[in-house]
C-alpha cells in the first residue's frame, strides 16, 4: 500500500466515524486510535482506526438499547425476552445507519458470534443470538443497566488483533462466494 492509499483510507474511515459521532450523542473520539499508531500510519494504525469506530457502534447500540421510554422500560428492547427492536450496526439491514461498511459489519457481527461461547476468565457476552428465532437480544440478566453495558465495551471493547484475526476470516469468505 502506498502514501495515497493509506492517506484516502485514513481520510475515509476518519469521515465515516464523524458522520457516526453525528448520529449519536456521545462517542468514542479517534485520538486514542491515531495516538496509538504512532506518528506514521500504517496498516496497523488503519486498523486501530477501524477498532476505534467498530467499539464506537458497539457504544451506539448500547445506548439504543438502554435508552428508557416514558413508563421507565426499555423503549427498544422487548421487554419479556430482551430482543433488540432496532436495526443493528453488524446486522444487514442496519450498518449504514450506523456509519459502518458492509465488510466490518461482518466482522463485528463474527467477532460477536465467537464471544457467544463461553471461554475461561473471559466475559459474559453482552448481544447474544437467538437461532431459533434468528434475533439477536442484549444479555439483561447480567448487564441491568447502561453503565454496566458500557463497562463491557470498555474493558471487553473489539481489538485490532480481534480484529485482523476476523476480518481475514471474512476476506477468505468473500474469495470462496462465487
Amino acid at each position: 500500500m502506498n502514501a495515497h492509499g493509506i492517506t484516502n483510507g485514513v481520510n475515509g474511515t476518519l469521515q465515516r466515524m464523524e458522520e457516526t459521532r453525528n448520529a449519536r450523542p456521545a462517542l468514542y473520539t479517534p485520538g486514542r486510535a491515531v495516538a496509538a499508531a504512532g506518528d506514521a500510519l500504517t496498516r496497523r494504525g488503519l486498523a486501530a482506526l477501524s477498532v476505534e469506530h467498530l467499539n464506537g457502534a458497539l457504544q451506539r447500540v448500547i445506548e439504543l438499547a438502554y435508552e428508557p421510554d416514558t413508563d421507565g422500560r426499555l423503549a427498544n428492547v422487548d421487554a419479556i425476552d430482551g430482543r433488540l427492536l432496532f436495526p443493528l450496526a453488524w446486522g444487514s439491514g442496519g450498518y449504514k445507519r450506523h456509519g459502518l461498511r458492509r465488510r466490518e459489519a461482518d466482522v463485528l457481527r463474527a467477532i460477536l458470534f465467537e464471544r457467544m461461547t463461553p471461554r475461561e476468565g473471559g466475559y459474559v457476552p453482552l448481544f447474544l443470538f437467538d437461532d431459533l428465532r434468528r434475533v439477536w437480544c442484549v444479555n439483561l440478566a447480567d448487564y441491568p443497566t447502561a453503565g454496566h453495558a458500557a463497562s463491557y465495551v470498555a474493558h471487553a471493547g473489539v481489538t485490532v488483533r480481534e480484529f485482523k484475526r476476523h476480518l481475514a476470516t471474512v476476506q477468505q469468505a468473500e474469495r470462496r462466494k462465487p
